[in-house]
């Protein structure tokens, strides 16, 4: 009697499988731009198969409002092939405006530490990628 029960209880709920959540990877090129006199990000993207993502897939990953203004679709200077790349001509202001955020919040960034703060800029352009900071860097609030 208590299996009967059981198998009732059992049919009353459906199982219902979470969806799988297909996973992006990007390759991150990092090159100096000589116009600007600051680094340029650029951007490959790949499916968990190792296929490239169309262009169109890999702009599903920016912030719209940087969609292509500040991140354009163009030809890496050194490797020929087209690849998202975030412009550098506001890279100075935003990076003095974090550094004196920073400052101003009692924090003192070294300047080795340059590349993590850039980093913390790259993400809140591209907020899907998960990025490994092995240096915690407090900028503020």
């Amino acid at each position: 009697m208590l299996e009967k029960a059981e198998e009732e209880s059992k049919d009353d709920f459906e199982t219902i499988a979470a969806p799988e959540i297909e996973r992006r990877y990007y390759e991150l090129a990092i090159t100096y731009d000589f116009y600007y006199h600051t680094p340029r990000f650029w951007l490959s993207g790949y499916t968990e198969d190792n296929l490239p993502l169309s262009e169109a897939e890999m702009f599903e990953d920016i912030v719209d409002e940087y969609s292509k203004k500040t991140v354009t679709y163009e030809t890496h200077p050194h490797l020929g092939i087209k690849q998202l790349s975030i412009h550098p001509c506001k890279h100075a202001d935003v990076m003095k405006h974090l550094l004196d955020v920073a400052l101003e919040n009692g924090s003192k960034i070294e300047v080795h530490h340059a590349l993590f703060v850039f980093l913390k800029f790259i993400s809140s352009v591209v907020p899907t990628m998960e990025y490994d900071f092995t240096v915690d860097i407090e900028l503020g609030a």
